[in-house]
């Protein structure tokens, strides 16, 4: 915690230790090093150098884990995709599944093997599976927050992927429930910069060239952002020193490690200002 917030409870411990955090029956996603002091990297899940790291000696996991005991309530901590598929549904009530220690990986380099991570969609079902035991209903809240990352970085390939997979999400959501008496809300909480541009050819990848600028004959790709972080540089220096846009068309477009160009160079692409929709299935 940084000096200036000495006196606060970060968020990790407001979701462990107080209330609404330590009553909500599934908890799925990343944060390791935020809840345990200390951890280390491994070969599929290294340590987040962007987001905090504990090192305060708590254990807020065994911290969970002896809360539910002390109530005799069925619980569970699962740590990868073999501990997931292993879950008796049956005889837990409360799940807890940190499966990175810091951001759940990108969908198009996740580990799918046995010590990976699951799918968005596998998370869902599987909070859907423990909350449908209640008689009482339930509400479970869905982030296909990888969307966010992708775009904030100018990668859109991966960005449209993880709205796909968010997208399987809510597909499997709606086979898994009856709308008579389940509703359903799908929406965002914020645009972003990138822009679909004009005059592409019909039929063509979303990913790949719309057509060459009539102003300097440069091809420019359907999908730009208006902000973006150094990666989204859309000028070179040319052989006689002139400032030229780079040729999108020389490099693979389509690949998940390409970054869009960009109008306006900062430390990433930034939010949009945007209205988002809110749909309702009912």
């Amino acid at each position: 915690m940084p000096e200036s917030a000495a006196d606060c409870k970060d968020i990790a411990r407001q979701l462990i230790e107080d209330e609404p955090g330590r009553s909500i029956r599934v908890i799925m996603g990343g944060g390791r090093q935020m809840l345990k002091s200390n951890v280390t990297a491994d070969e599929f899940d290294p340590i987040d150098k962007w987001a905090c790291y504990r090192q305060d000696g708590r254990d807020l996991i065994a911290d969970w884990t002896r809360d539910k005991s002390s109530k005799n309530l069925p619980y569970s901590v699962v740590q990868n995709n073999e501990e997931l598929s292993r879950l008796d549904i049956d005889n837990v009530d409360y799940l807890l599944g940190i499966f990175a220690n810091g951001h759940i990986e990108m969908d198009w380099k996740r580990e799918r093997g046995p010590k990976g991570q699951p799918s968005l969609e596998e998370m869902t079902v599987t909070a859907l599976r423990i909350l449908q035991k209640s008689e009482q209903g339930y509400f479970l809240m869905v982030e296909g927050g990888m969307i966010d990352f992708a775009h904030h970085r100018g990668h859109a390939a991966q960005a449209l992927l993880e709205t796909v997979r968010f997208s399987d999400a809510v597909n499997a959501t709606l086979g898994m429930i009856d709308t008579d008496d389940t509703l359903v809300i799908v929406t965002s909480d914020h645009t972003h910069s990138m822009n679909f541009n004009g005059y592409s050819p019909r039929g063509s990848s979303v990913l790949g060239i719309a057509q060459k600028s009539r102003y300097d004959g440069v091809p420019y790709t359907k999908l730009s952002y208006s902000t973006g972080g150094p990666n989204n540089i859309a000028y070179t220096v040319n052989k006689d020193g002139r400032a030229v846009r780079i040729d999108p068309s020389e490099l693979n477009t389509s690949d998940f490690t390409y970054s869009q160009q960009a109008t306006i160079i900062s430390d990433e692409a930034y939010h949009g200002g945007g209205d988002v929709a809110v749909y309702a299935i009912v």
